[in-house]
């Protein structure tokens, strides 16, 4: 026997011997002094939630948002089970018989569930990016062919910003592939073309070697030493010259800007000319 199930019976004796066998009353008192028993429980449950809810209440304000939204959705989910179980415990005290009720709310569950599929994929995928940590607050990503920056991740739906300020929310349970440019350094690339009759001894001397290097070290943002140049494109009217630069993560599009630049005032004060394609840039 269980120990609400002891706790039971010793009251229904109890209340047998002061009510010199009254059945009726006895089991009536008994009813009321568990229900009491059951919503002290409750109440002393909340109260431990609260405690703990300001114990991690300055861990709170450290959390990423999403170890927030996990532990909340935890607490919430772990609250509402509890309560669920004491309405059960208190239905079952005042003469309800809680299984069949049980059993009509699992087919209206299955019916509401089999209705709102697009809902509870949603919430599901949502769970499990929060869980994975698939991206973060902040993150520069490519979602369905959006680019933008992540402002929201909730458990239905993610927002992002791209870089002409729109707001793009993507339901979770339609989020497949996630290219996240937050988590590795960044790669700029720079390309530029020169006529074929143009001197491509220039980009082989050790002067264009050391203009690199400088530029290199005058930017903070700069991880590693730029490539040598290479050709990437042979074509009759123009020959295709690219560097590359590993830079810190999402400094890649500052890097390009001032290598370009600098690398057209490089040639210049030599009295040679380059076709820099014209880029916008932008955070998408």
């Amino acid at each position: 026997m269980s120990l609400s199930g002891q706790l039971r019976e010793y009251l229904r004796e109890l209340f047998l011997h002061l009510l010199n066998d009254n059945t009726a009353l006895s089991n009536l008192f008994t009813s009321l002094i568990m229900i009491v028993f059951w919503l002290f429980l409750a109440k002393i449950a909340m109260i431990f939630v609260k405690i703990f809810s300001k114990k991690f209440k300055k861990l709170e304000e450290n959390e990423t948002k999403q170890a927030m939204t996990v532990r909340r959705l935890i607490n919430n989910l772990f609250r509402a089970l509890f309560i669920v179980w004491i309405a059960i415990m208190i239905l079952g005290e005042i003469g309800i018989d809680v299984m069949p009720l049980l059993a009509g709310a699992g087919i209206a569950a299955f019916a509401i569930g089999f209705g709102a599929q697009e809902l509870i994929k949603d919430v599901i995928n949502g769970f499990f990016l929060i869980i994975e940590k698939t991206f973060s607050i902040d993150d520069q990503v490519e979602i369905n062919g959006h680019k933008g920056v992540i402002t929201d991740i909730g458990l239905r739906r993610t927002k992002i910003i791209n870089w002409r300020e729109e707001v793009i929310t993507i339901n979770n349970g339609d989020i497949k592939t996630v290219i996240n440019f937050s988590i590795n350094p960044s790669l700029a690339v720079v390309e530029f073309k020169v006529s074929p009759t143009f001197d491509i001894t220039v980009f082989e001397q050790e002067e264009f070697t050391q203009f690199l290097k400088d530029f290199a070290e005058s930017q903070p943002e700069v991880i590693d030493l730029p490539s040598n140049t290479v050709i990437t494109s042979l074509m009759d009217d123009a020959i295709t010259y690219r560097i590359t630069i590993k830079t810190n993560n999402r400094k890649h599009v500052g890097v390009e800007r001032e290598l370009r630049k600098e690398l057209i005032r490089y040639l210049d004060q030599k009295g040679l000319s380059i076709d820099i394609p014209y880029v916008i840039e932008n955070i998408s």
